[in-house]
């Protein structure tokens, strides 16, 4: 039962002034739920019951319900002392994360931001305040065949079991060098032990990708990744490719073919067509894998995966985004969330800045919410912001 259950008053008191009696607690609960979170911070200095009330549990999850999401933007501070900006869909900075140290924002997911200097990773969880300072170290199989490190970049990607609710970190060693291509995996468990570490996994049969807007997409239990089969002539890449990862059995499973490659009927030997491709990202809308495909003529579609075991998938919506140089990679559209009123809410990366826009397709229409710094990251914070952290600097 919610802790504010305890507060219910007579409904038949009154004040004794003779004034309007104040709410009872059902209806005080009502009332705060439709406060925006910024103006319920100075609501806890009202009094004991107020407080209850706030930081229940029970009040917290409603009120993120009835509420738009939260965005987080992360950045470098190699600049600057800001990690990450939470902002709400007005583009209001309603926290910051500040940080000492040269750190880059990776990924964001579920209530922690990843960020790395060098080869090195800290997961910060937003809603507590912890810092989890991540071991540099190989495992001991892969120390004893690889020596040096400083070949390989190094990506992370973090993600909760699904039936254990372990939380736990795949580090991706990807190494280009004159002497091959490799890569190593490796599994770390938050809270193993004071005496935790990497854990190393096999490979799949093929490579997957990773870097700057390349990391993988978590969705209830599994990560996926791009990836680039073995193949015979560079031609017969298909460069839509999913490779997925199941967190809670630590094992790859089979890849499966993306929208585009799905969309034409292939012939061994044959390679695939380019589909006007720029630029292919992941990401999560609700729960659904989507993939999203840039296009030469300024195009964006949007791909949900419908169905895993049949490789279907549905082109549910088509914008039109322009950027100052439409052939370059440099430029991306990270999708956030498909609104209750059907509007999708997006960051559009290009020229060292981010935009935080919503485009409408009923009207096809675009608002400009706000603009952003050199954004390495973004997500959505899960909580709401009563659930947040009230230290703002680590």
């Amino acid at each position: 039962m919610p802790a504010w259950s305890s507060l219910r008053s007579d409904p038949g008191s009154s004040s004794q002034d003779g004034g309007v009696p104040p709410p009872n607690a059902d209806a005080l609960y009502e009332i705060l739920l439709r406060v925006p979170a910024k103006d319920l911070g100075r609501c806890h200095a009202v009094c004991r019951p107020w407080r209850c009330i706030l930081t229940d549990p029970h009040f917290v999850d409603a009120h993120k319900a009835r509420h738009d999401p939260l965005i987080v933007v992360g950045y470098s501070t190699y600049s600057q002392s800001t990690l990450c900006d939470i902002m709400d869909l007005s583009g209001r900075v309603l926290k910051q994360v500040h940080v000492t140290g040269c750190w880059r924002a990776t990924s964001v997911h579920l209530d922690f931001i990843c960020a790395s200097s060098s080869r090195s990773f800290r997961l910060l969880n937003l809603s507590s305040g912890a810092v989890y300072i991540l071991p540099d170290e190989l495992t001991e199989e892969h120390a004893a065949e690889e020596q040096n490190t400083s070949r390989f970049y190094v990506d992370a990607a973090f993600g909760q079991a699904k039936s254990t609710g372990q939380h736990k970190v795949l580090r991706v060693l990807d190494r280009h060098s004159n002497d091959g291509q490799g890569q190593l995996f490796e599994i770390f468990t938050l809270g193993g032990g004071s005496h935790g570490r990497w854990r190393a996994k096999e490979a799949p049969p093929y490579f997957v990708l990773v870097g700057m807007w390349k990391t993988a997409v978590f969705i209830n239990g599994i990560f996926y990744f791009f990836c680039v089969e073995p193949v015979v002539r560079a031609g017969d890449v298909a460069i839509d490719r999913v490779a997925s990862f199941d967190l809670e059995t630590e094992e790859w499973r089979p890849t499966l073919r993306g929208p585009l490659s799905s969309s034409v009927d292939y012939v061994p030997g044959q390679p695939f067509p380019r589909f006007d491709t720029v630029d292919l990202s992941m990401c999560d809308i609700n729960g659904c894998l989507v993939v999203v495909h840039r296009t030469l003529s300024s195009l964006v579609e949007l791909w949900f995966l419908v169905d895993f075991e049949r490789g279907l998938w549905v082109k549910k919506h088509i914008m039109r985004v322009q950027f100052r140089d439409p052939y370059s990679v440099a430029y991306t559209v990270r999708l956030l969330v498909v609104l209750w009123d059907g509007r999708i809410v997006f960051v559009q990366v290009g020229d060292e800045k981010g935009s935080l826009r919503i485009y409408d397709p009923r009207t096809n229409t675009y608002s400009d919410v706000a603009e952003m710094g050199n954004c390495f990251a973004v997500g959505l914070y899960t909580r709401g912001l009563l659930g947040l952290a009230d230290g703002a600097s680590q």
